[in-house]
């Protein structure tokens, strides 16, 4: 076996341990999700005929960097592997991982939101003097939408969310809406879990969103925003960007 764990361990107290045989690279990380998964009371995540489980692992479905499997079948070959609910053609189990996790395990809970999804409630995107621009926050929930101001003279303005690291779990769709939170321009590729709109702008004040989303088609091909869940970066330019005013302490 690539890994071992007992079934609902988290909640017994002490230190039971599960066990992945790897411990390198995407195998390493895969498996041990797929175990912490276990001892959280999720099962296996597989395939059946209507009568019978013809695949107790789901090697999962879709291509490239949008490819996804769920972390309770088999995630080695697809670059998005997340919690499910049997969304996919012949699943065979149809248990919301995201609520068992969080409702039966010893005050496991989501994190709590780091940025709020209105103008009112927005963080401010880090303005260098160059006018590049960055930021980064996690998305904690299904369709979690953060949003980030910030204000120009007007211009060019080009913004793009990345999520952070190898193998992320998360897809991303963007948004600039201005101050009175009307939506100029959205952006949701499907081939790519990142997104970014380059656009020119009227002189205000604006917010650019960052959501996540699912990718494709969960019955088939890809995923929905049911886990798509994780951290993201942004990067980008504002032309005309007002820049913030910066304070030095000295160190004494």
């Amino acid at each position: 076996a690539a890994g071992v764990a007992f079934y609902g361990s988290w909640n017994w107290g002490g230190d039971t341990p599960c066990w992945s045989v790897y411990n390198t690279g995407k195998n390493g990380a895969e498996v041990a999700s797929h175990e912490a998964g276990h001892t959280l009371n999720l099962s296996h995540q597989g395939q059946w005929d209507g009568v019978t489980t013809t695949n107790e692992y789901y090697g999962g479905q879709g291509s490239g960097e949008t490819g996804w499997a769920p972390i309770m079948g088999v995630g080695y070959y697809q670059s998005v592997a997340q919690w499910a609910k049997g969304e996919y053609n012949a699943a065979n189990q149809f248990e919301d991982e995201l609520s068992r996790i969080v409702n039966n395990n010893n005050d496991v809970d989501y994190r709590v939101d780091d940025t709020g999804n209105t103008l009112a409630t927005a963080r401010y995107l880090e303005v260098l003097p160059d006018s590049s621009v960055s930021a980064e926050g996690v998305i904690e929930r299904a369709n979690d939408a953060d949003a980030f101001q910030f204000t120009t003279t007007g211009g060019l303005v080009s913004l793009t969310a990345r999520p952070v690291g190898d193998w992320s779990d998360l897809g991303l769709a963007v948004v600039i809406a201005d101050s009175a939170n009307v939506i100029l321009h959205t952006n949701n590729p499907q081939n790519t879990l990142w997104a970014g709109i380059t656009t020119n702008l009227a002189a205000g004040t604006y917010t650019f969103r960052v959501i996540g989303v699912g990718k494709n088609n969960p019955v088939s091909n890809g995923f929905s925003a049911y886990a798509s869940l994780g951290y993201y970066s942004i990067v980008g330019a504002v032309a005309g960007s007002t820049q913030p005013t910066r304070l030095s302490v000295f160190e004494h």
